[in-house]
């Protein structure tokens, strides 16, 4: 969803996902990275923690491993929706960058139960996406809904998105999550909203 226009102000998001307080080598998944610019960053403010990486895109990972290479970063090529997890990890947190925003509303409640899975007990579910049109006033609403469109028929055309809505964020209660209020949280662009989640 974000290979269009916005560039510097999608990559402020990145940034800003990764305010967040985390225990010392805690183990972290990232679903839908990308070329590796969120984990990049990250790992230059916290080089103790594990990440694994689930990315669909051979061509991302690829991507992603010239620009950041770590015994403590492992990259998988994988599809979350169809990701079984063997080894039976329990992460202390899940980033999702721009991820859930590509996803019809059934697979969105798919992924969102996967994710309850594979948490810890109080582990933090991190998102930065697009915002619901409906949570805002006026001509904000007006635009927001009007780039949503452009960009939903866009990447329908040329990449087979199976998205042509935002899904609904607020069924992560049903996932046994509760939304957090962090301090930093903030909308780090007016069209960009990042929220936190912690599993029960």
């Amino acid at each position: 969803m974000e290979y269009m226009s916005f560039w510097t102000l999608l990559q402020k998001g990145r940034r800003h996902l990764f305010g967040l307080v985390l225990p010392y080598k805690a183990k972290i998944l990232v679903i839908g990275e990308g070329d590796g610019r969120f984990v990049a960053y990250a790992h230059k403010l916290r080089p103790d923690l594990d990440w694994i990486i689930i990315e669909s895109s051979g061509k991302m990972i690829a991507e992603a491993k010239k620009r950041i290479q770590s015994r403590k970063i492992s990259y998988l090529q994988a599809d979350f929706l169809n990701f079984e997890d063997r080894d039976g990890t329990c992460f202390d947190a899940v980033f999702c960058p721009y991820f859930f925003s590509c996803l019809a509303q059934e697979n969105f409640e798919k992924a969102m139960f996967s994710i309850s899975k594979i948490l810890k007990s109080g582990g933090i579910l991190r998102m930065v996406d697009f915002r619901d049109p409906r949570s805002m006033d006026g001509i904000g609403q007006f635009l927001q809904s009007c780039v949503l469109k452009v960009l939903y028929l866009f990447f329908r055309k040329t990449a087979q998105l199976e998205a042509n809505r935002l899904p609904k964020f607020d069924m992560l209660y049903e996932a046994s999550f509760t939304l957090s209020k962090i301090p930093n949280d903030e909308y780090p662009a007016p069209f960009l909203i990042i929220s936190t989640w912690t599993k029960k």
